[in-house]
């Protein structure tokens, strides 16, 4: 507005009349004029102001004059569904031809009614058809914006907003945990989900049905193993490395064993949870007893005849001894000498049925320290009386070698089962068993890929033999449970799959080196 003011002094025409009143009049205009640019700027900022939240908003705009019939599309509203700035005539039947047919009858019907309620802002979601042919979500909002004197709308305004991203984000997240749902409930296996704070957040029905109850909220080591902290071989907090974390364990709850594995999944929010999952090996490790058990008596008897000859010549002596000293006591001479011999005799065949029974013995593994040269002279020992004339044995045995962890039968048993197997490849033939144990120590990683293992200190045994040797397509199989290249009723094919076995239990390594018609090396 202008703050000019008039002070004019009065002066008459010729005709009498005051000239006041001219200026006056060309004040208020010019008054007039500054108030219409003023509303016209505030106007077109307020425009701007909304024309940038629209597209802030990314919302298309409408309007509706219900007397005229015409609808205004904003140029958003537009380019939503594909559409150029003239492409689309601004009528209600235009926006009707655009929505989905299985709607349109709907929505009219919601819009109406929205009309004629004349109050209050109506949301609808509808699909309408873009340009391209596909349909998009729109979520529709409008209110009456105008009424006429007798309270009748008469113009109504909204937006549109483009949701069709959102729902089909919607419908794949939907579609995942009805998969992950029906996933989880047809395991067998246990799946239970926690909370670095060991909260447990699901469990699965086939968990809920053992446990008695969905558990959700408590504490997992409680609910799963009666622990009263948590479980020792639990990697809970280990998830920030973002790897599988595999063991074996036997649950305190109804001890039976486990296979379990632990990985770390990311919550939407970012969080870290931590899903186990339990595969239950009772059935399995049982079988293993049972497979160890089995393979120990196939050796036995395998080594049956030569023990019977050794056997025969133990009895052999005690008895040729015996009857000399009944001879010298009857003559009244001395049998201290014969006596000695019986004893002796008597104490080999107590130690060879000692180390029959040693080794057939069921038990569970006890692992303990101890000199692993000890248990290899032993079963070599063992190994001589069933060693055909044509095979002789080569030791190189280092004594000073340290003490390993290890159940003494298990290492018999490799012994053993790998020497059993380099006999048979050398029957009817001349040929050498060699058996070597030294120390080695890797120091380098070119060192150790070059012979398959890590860095450290080992103790290696090799057994060699000068048999007919392994082909690469036998190598590949050979560890393989009931593989076997043997005839019928000559073996099960155990022996090797139990040896790799063992030596896996101790993280320990297996090489096999061999040519056809040269021999084979088993490196432990």
């Amino acid at each position: 507005m202008t703050n000019q003011k008039t002070t004019s002094t009065p002066h008459f025409d010729p005709a009498g009349n005051s000239g006041e009143s001219t200026s006056i009049r060309r004040d208020i205009t010019r008054l007039d004029e500054a108030e219409q640019k003023a509303a016209q700027r505030a106007l077109q900022k307020s425009e701007q102001r909304l024309q940038l939240a629209l597209e802030g908003a990314d919302l298309g705009m409408w309007d509706w004059d219900l007397q005229t019939n015409d609808l205004y599309f904003s140029p958003r509203y537009l380019s939503m569904l594909g559409y150029g700035p003239t492409e689309l005539p601004h009528t209600t039947a235009t926006w009707e031809s655009l929505l989905h047919p299985e709607e349109k009858e709907s929505v009219k019907r919601q819009l109406l009614a929205a009309i004629l309620k004349g109050s209050g802002c109506v949301s609808i979601e509808l699909r309408m058809r873009a340009k391209n042919g596909n349909y998009k979500c729109i979520l529709g909002q409008g209110k009456v914006v105008e009424h006429s004197q007798d309270g009748s709308p008469l113009r109504v305004s909204g937006t549109h907003l483009d949701i069709t991203a959102t729902r089909e984000t919607e419908k794949k997240l939907h579609l995942s945990e009805n998969r992950f749902r029906s996933m989880m409930e047809a395991m067998k296996n246990l799946v239970c989900i926690c909370s670095l704070d060991y909260i447990i957040e699901y469990m699965n029905p086939a968990l809920i049905k053992q446990s008695g109850r969905d558990a959700a909220g408590e504490l997992c080591y409680q609910v799963l193993h009666y622990f009263n902290e948590p479980c020792p071989w639990c990697h809970i907090r280990k998830e920030e490395h973002g790897k599988l974390y595999l063991s074996d364990i036997i649950s305190p709850k109804n001890n039976r064993a486990y296979h379990i594995s632990h990985a770390p999944i990311t919550n939407q929010d970012g969080s870290i949870s931590m899903m186990t999952t339990y595969r239950d090996i009772t059935k399995l490790k049982n079988l293993e007893v049972q497979l160890v058990q089995s393979q120990k008596m196939e050796a036995i008897g395998t080594l049956a005849g030569g023990i019977a000859h050794d056997f025969n010549n133990i009895l052999t002596s005690i008895f040729g001894f015996s009857e000399i000293a009944q001879l010298n006591l009857a003559e009244g001479k001395s049998a201290e000498k014969a006596i000695d011999q019986v004893i002796t005799s008597a104490k080999r065949a107590a130690e060879l049925v000692q180390q029959i029974l040693t080794f057939s013995r069921k038990e569970a593994k006890k692992v303990r320290p101890l000199k692993p040269h000890l248990i290899v002279k032993e079963a070599l020992k063992m190994l001589h009386s069933s060693l055909p004339a044509t095979v002789k044995i080569e030791e190189e045995i280092d004594v000073q070698c340290s003490e390993i962890m290890a159940d003494p039968i298990q290492l018999h048993q490799i012994v053993i089962n790998l020497c059993t197997n380099a006999l048979q490849s050398m029957q009817e033939q001349k040929g050498v068993l060699k058996v070597k144990l030294e120390y080695q120590k890797i120091a380098t990683q070119d060192e150790a890929e070059q012979s398959h293992k890590k860095i450290g200190s080992f103790i290696v045994l090799s057994i060699s033999d000068t048999g007919t040797g392994i082909d690469q397509a036998t190598i590949a199989r050979i560890f393989e449970p009931y593989f076997t290249t043997k005839e019928c009723g000559e073996g099960t094919g155990l022996g090797l799959s139990v040896v790799h076995g063992i030596v896996e239990s101790y993280n320990g390594f297996i090489k096999i080196e061999s040519k056809l018609g040269q021999g084979t090396t088993f490196r432990i």
